[in-house]
C-alpha cells in the first residue's frame, strides 16, 4: 500500500537561486534558458527529497509526490518512465495489491494511479488486461463505480475506473453509461461501439482517437473534451506545401497550381492566390507576416501581399528548373530558393537594391530539394539528392562553409525493385530555433540531427520505421522535432523529443497518401501535416498523447490475407516482417503462435479442412505448410515459383493445394500440389493469361477457379480435369474469387469497382453486377449460409450485399485503409463473425441479421485502435461542445440519424 505523505518534512535539495520562490512566469523564463540536459538535471534535482541537506534514498514514495507537485506537466512522464525506481515501485505495489485480491483498490489511490499512467507502460497495462480476463468479477467491480457515479458522488473514482478499463484495452461496447460522471476521464483510444452516453458528464475527458461508432453523445456535457486533432482541411489537390504565418493568424496551402490563404482560428477559406503556371511546390511567410512567398514547376519564384488586395508584388526569374523550396532570413532581407537545376539562388528584397538577384550558390550535383535559414541568418542550409546538405555563408564572401554527407543505412529486401527511390536523397532540412541543430530526412527512411558548429557532425540518427521521409520540422519550444513516414504503404506522422529518444513520444496516422509538409504552430500546440491525399491535418502536440492501444502486442506492420480455421477457433493471416501470425479467436481471444521462415511478405494464408495444417505463401516465391497443433513448426517447404506467389488455397477433401504466383512462365502460374506421400507438384496448369492473384477450390470438390487479368476460369476437377467455363465482364483486373457455401455461385472482386456474381452450374451466367464501390475490390466473401456476400476495397469501405438481389444492406465506412481482406466464420452462439483486415488492422465484426436483411454489425474485438472515428454518432443535442469539435465529429462521420435499439 502507498504509505501516508502528509505530516513528513521536506526541504529542496539547495539550488544557487530559490527558483520555486520566484513568480511563475519569471521561473518559466529562467528554465528556457536552460538546454535539454541542464532542465532534466534541475528536474531531478526537484524530485530529490532531503532532510537537513542530505538525500533521503529510501522514500519513492515522497519522489513521487515531488514529481507531481514540482515538475511541469508536460514533463512528469518523460522523467517518471526514466526513473527506474519508480517503475520497480509501481510493480511492487500492484503485485501487493493481486495478492491480496484487490486491484480493484487501484482507483481509491490518486497518486498511484497517477503514476501508473505517467509511466504509460504496456506490460502494467497488459498484465492488469489479464487479470480482467481472468477474473471477471474484477472488470464488474470497475464497472460497478461507473454505474454508482450515476447517482451517488463518486466521481473521480468512476472516473479512474473507466480510465483503467480503456488503458486495459476492455471494449466497452453497447454500455449504457447514460448519465454516468467521469470528468477527466482518460478515455484515450477507447472503444465504444454503441454505447450510450445520453446525458453523461464527459467534462475534460481525453477522448484522443477514441471509437465512437454509433454512440449516443446527445445532451452529453462536453465541455473540455479532448479529442487530439481539429477538423480536416479538404482541398481540390494533392498538398505539396503547408504553413504557418509567425504571428499564427494564417495558413498557407499549396495544391495544384494554386495558393489557398486560411484564417487558422476557424479553418475558414480566405483567398485563392493564382498565377503560377504549374504546380507550386513550396510555400513561407516572411518574418513580419506581410508577404508570402511561392516557388514551382514553372521555374519561378513569386512574393505575394498577405492583406489588402492580396496582389502578386513581383516574380523572379532566373532558375532553369523547377523551384523545389523557397525560405526567408530572419531579418526579412533575403529569399532563397532552391532548384532542380541545381543551384540555391539568393534575392535580395529590400528595394535599394536594382537586381534582386544576388548569388547563385553551386556545388550540388543533383537536384536541391530543400532550403533554410539558421535562426540567427548567419549560415544557409541546402539539401539535395546528391546525399549532401552544404552549409553556406549569406553575407561576406557567400562560401561553402561545410558539406554533411549522408551513406544511407536503410536495409532494403533483396527482391525490391525500388533500390534507387532509397538511395538516401535529402528531402527536407529544418534548423532548430536554438540554432544548434539541423535536421534532415532521406530517401530511405532515416532522419538525422547534424551540430551546426564546432566539428558538425553526425549527432543522431533516429530510429525509423519507414522507407520513405519527405518532411521534417521542429518545434518553436525546441522540445519537439517531427517527420513523416511511408511503409508498406501505411502512412504516419512521429513526434520525437530532440533530446533523443529510442522510440517516438507518438505516431499520428490518418493520411491516406504521403505527408510532403509538416509544419509546428507558433505556439507549439498543434502540428499541420499537408498531404497528396489532399487534405491538411491538425495533431495535438500539448496534452496527453499516451500510445495507441494495441489489444494484444503485435509488430506486424502490414497485414496479408485472413483465414479462419473451419472451426471457428483460429485466426491466421501473413505479414511484411516475413511472419505468420496464428491467433486463438475462441474464448480470450490472444496471439497464439508466431511461425518464422518466410524471407519476403507473407500474402495469403489457408487452412485445411480438418485444421491441422496451415499453408502461407509469399514474395519469397515459395509455399510454407505449417503444423497448428503442437509442435506448431514448419511441415514443408514447396518451391517452384520464380516470382510472388500470391494466393493459396485447400481442396475441400484435403489432398491438394494450390498457389497462384506472378510468374513469367505459364508452366509456374498456377500450382497444384499434393499435401501428402512425397508431396510433389501434381499439376500446372498453362491455362492463366497473366499473373494469378486468387485462387480457390469449390466445397463440394467438383470445381475449380482462378483470376487471371480481367477474366475468371471455372477448371472441372471431375472426369477429364478439364476448363469448364471462362467468365468475361470485367473491365479491368480480377483481383479475388470465391464459391458460394453450397457451390452454386461464384463471385468476383475486380479493380473495375465492381462485384459480380456467376452461376456455376448451366449455363453458368451472369446473374448480377454489384455496383457502389469507388475503388479497387481487394477482396470478397460469402457469409456462411450463403445468404450475404462481403467486399472491401480501396474506397475504405466495406460492403454487405443480399445475393438473392443486388441491394447493398449495409456499409461500413469506419476504416482508415483500404480493405484487403475479409472473411466469415459462424460464431458458437449462431451468429455471424466478419473478419476484415486493412493495410495495418484487424476488425471483428459480430452481424445481426434475419431472413431479409441485416439489422446491425457491431465491433466485436480489434487489433488495435489508433484512430478517431465517429461514423454515426450522435451529437445533435451534444452539450458545450466546441464548434471546432463539432465540425471534427461530423467530418469523422457524426450523424442525426436514430440510434438502433441494444439487442442482446
Amino acid at each position: 500500500m502507498l504509505s501516508p505523505i502528509s505530516g513528513y518534512s521536506v526541504a529542496q535539495k539547495s539550488l544557487p537561486i530559490q527558483l520555486r520562490s520566484l513568480p511563475t512566469e519569471i521561473q518559466e523564463e529562467v528554465e528556457d534558458y536552460l538546454d535539454l540536459h541542464d532542465r532534466k538535471s534541475y528536474y531531478q534535482a526537484l524530485m530529490t527529497a532531503t532532510r537537513n541537506g542530505e538525500p533521503i534514498d529510501d522514500s519513492l514514495a515522497l519522489k513521487l509526490h515531488l514529481l507531481l507537485r514540482n515538475i511541469p506537466h508536460e514533463y512528469q512522464s518523460i522523467l517518471a518512465q526514466s526513473d527506474a525506481d519508480l517503475g520497480h515501485f509501481a510493480w511492487s505495489q500492484l503485485d501487493n495489491l493481486r495478492k491480496s485480491g484487490q486491484l480493484d483498490q487501484i482507483i481509491e489511490k490518486p497518486t498511484f494511479f497517477k503514476l501508473l499512467l505517467l509511466l504509460q507502460n504496456s506490460e502494467i497495462f497488459e498484465f492488469l488486461k489479464e487479470r480482467i480476463e481472468q477474473e471477471p468479477e474484477l472488470e464488474k467491480k470497475l464497472l460497478n463505480w461507473v454505474e454508482r457515479s450515476k447517482q451517488e458522488e463518486v466521481e473521480s473514482k468512476a472516473a479512474n475506473a473507466l480510465t483503467l478499463l480503456v488503458k486495459s484495452g476492455v471494449l466497452l461496447n453497447d454500455k449504457d453509461f447514460n448519465r454516468i460522471r467521469v470528468r477527466g476521464a482518460d478515455l484515450s483510444y477507447g472503444v465504444f461501439d454503441y454505447t450510450e452516453f445520453k446525458d453523461a458528464d464527459l467534462r475534460e475527458v481525453n477522448l484522443h482517437h477514441a471509437w465512437l461508432r454509433e454512440a449516443n453523445l446527445n445532451n452529453a456535457d462536453l465541455a473540455g473534451v479532448e479529442f487530439g486533432e481539429r477538423r480536416t482541411l479538404e482541398v481540390a489537390g494533392a498538398v505539396q506545401a503547408c504553413c504557418y504565418s509567425p504571428e499564427g493568424r494564417w495558413l498557407a496551402i499549396a495544391e495544384r497550381n494554386t495558393i489557398q490563404l486560411y484564417d487558422a482560428k476557424n479553418l475558414q477559406w480566405t483567398h485563392t492566390y493564382l498565377g503560377h503556371a504549374g504546380e507550386v511546390e513550396s510555400v513561407t511567410f516572411s518574418p513580419n507576416g506581410k508577404w508570402l512567398a511561392s516557388g514551382g514547376d514553372d521555374h519561378t519564384i513569386r512574393l505575394w501581399s498577405v492583406s489588402g488586395a492580396r496582389l502578386l508584388m513581383d516574380t523572379y526569374l532566373g532558375h532553369e528548373g523547377r523551384v523545389h523550396s523557397v525560405a526567408f532570413s530572419p531579418d526579412g532581407q533575403w529569399l532563397a530558393s532552391g532548384s532542380a537545376d541545381h543551384t540555391v539562388k539568393l534575392w535580395n528584397l529590400l528595394d535599394t537594391q536594382p537586381l534582386p538577384l544576388i548569388y547563385t550558390y553551386t556545388g550540388h550535383e543533383d537536384m536541391v530539394r530543400s532550403v533554410a535559414f539558421s535562426c540567427d541568418g548567419q549560415w544557409l542550409a541546402s539539401g539535395s539528392s546528391d546525399k549532401t546538405i552544404k552549409l553556406w555563408d549569406v553575407s561576406g564572401t557567400r562560401s561553402l562553409i561545410h558539406t554533411y554527407e549522408n551513406e544511407i543505412q536503410h536495409e532494403l529486401d533483396d527482391q525490391s525493385s525500388l533500390h534507387g527511390m532509397f538511395d538516401g536523397s535529402v528531402w527536407s532540412i529544418a534548423f532548430s530555433y536554438d540554432g544548434k541543430w539541423l535536421a534532415s530526412s532521406h530517401m530511405g527512411g532515416e532522419v538525422k540531427l547534424w551540430n551546426v558548429s564546432g566539428s558538425r557532425t553526425l549527432a543522431y540518427t533516429y530510429a525509423k520505421s519507414a522507407h520513405i521521409t519527405l518532411s521534417v520540422a521542429f518545434s518553436r519550444d525546441g522540445r519537439w522535432l517531427a517527420f513523416d513516414g511511408s511503409d508498406h504503404g501505411e502512412r504516419s506522422v512521429e513526434l520525437w523529443r530532440v533530446s533523443g529518444a529510442e522510440t517516438p513520444e507518438h505516431t499520428y496516422k490518418g493520411h491516406r497518401h504521403d505527408v510532403n509538409s509538416l509544419m509546428f504552430s507558433p505556439d507549439s500546440r498543434w502540428l499541420m501535416s499537408g498531404s497528396g491525399d489532399h487534405t491538411v491535418r491538425f495533431w495535438s502536440i500539448s496534452g496527453a498523447r499516451p500510445p495507441a492501444r494495441v489489444y494484444r502486442a503485435d509488430e506486424s506492420p502490414s497485414i496479408g490475407n485472413l483465414a479462419f480455421s473451419y472451426d471457428g477457433q483460429w485466426l491466421a493471416y501473413g505479414a511484411s516482417n516475413n511472419t505468420v501470425k496464428l491467433w486463438k479467436i475462441s474464448g480470450i481471444r490472444s496471439l497464439v503462435h508466431t511461425y518464422e521462415g518466410h524471407k519476403h511478405w507473407v500474402s495469403s494464408v489457408a487452412f485445411s479442412r480438418d485444421g491441422q495444417l496451415l499453408a502461407s505463401c509469399g514474395w519469397d516465391c515459395t509455399v510454407m505448410l505449417w503444423s497448428v497443433s503442437d509442435p506448431k513448426e514448419l511441415v514443408y517447404t514447396y518451391g517452384g515459383h520464380e516470382e510472388a506467389v500470391c494466393s493459396v488455397a485447400f481442396s475441400s477433401d484435403g489432398q491438394r493445394l494450390v498457389s497462384g504466383s506472378l510468374d513469367e512462365r505459364v508452366d509456374r502460374r498456377m500450382i497444384i500440389w499434393n499435401i501428402s506421400g512425397d508431396r510433389t507438384r501434381a499439376k500446372a496448369y498453362t491455362e492463366p493469361e497473366g499473373g494469378v492473384l486468387s485462387a480457390e477450390f469449390s466445397n463440394d470438390g467438383e470445381w475449380f477457379a482462378f483470376c487471371a487479368g480481367d477474366t475468371v476460369k471455372l477448371w472441372n476437377l471431375s472426369g477429364n480435369d478439364s476448363l469448364g467455363h471462362r467468365y468475361e465482364g470485367h473491365q479491368d483486373m480480377v483481383s479475388s474469387v470465391t464459391f458460394s457455401p453450397d457451390s452454386r455461385w461464384l463471385a468476383s472482386g475486380s479493380y473495375d469497382c465492381t462485384i459480380k456474381l456467376w452461376g456455376v452450374l448451366d449455363t453458368r451466367p451472369l446473374v448480377r453486377t454489384y455496383i457502389g464501390h469507388e475503388g479497387k475490390i481487394d477482396s470478397v466473401a460469402f457469409s456462411p449460409d450463403g445468404q450475404w456476400l462481403a467486399s472491401g476495397s480501396e474506397d475504405h469501405t466495406v460492403r454487405l450485399w443480399s445475393v438473392y438481389s443486388d441491394a447493398c444492406q449495409k456499409i461500413l465506412t469506419c476504416f482508415v485503409q483500404s480493405v484487403t481482406s475479409i472473411v466469415w466464420r459462424n460464431s458458437p452462439d449462431g451468429l455471424a463473425m466478419l473478419a476484415t483486415s486493412e493495410l495495418c488492422n484487424i476488425h471483428l465484426w459480430r452481424v445481426y441479421y434475419n431472413s431479409s436483411q441485416i439489422i446491425r454489425v457491431r465491433l466485436e474485438w480489434a487489433l488495435k485502435q489508433d484512430n478517431l472515428i465517429a461514423t454515426g454518432a450522435l451529437i445533435e443535442t451534444a452539450r458545450n461542445l466546441t464548434p471546432d469539435n463539432r465540425a471534427l465529429l461530423r467530418q469523422r462521420g457524426a450523424s442525426q440519424a436514430e440510434i438502433i435499439q441494444s439487442l442482446p
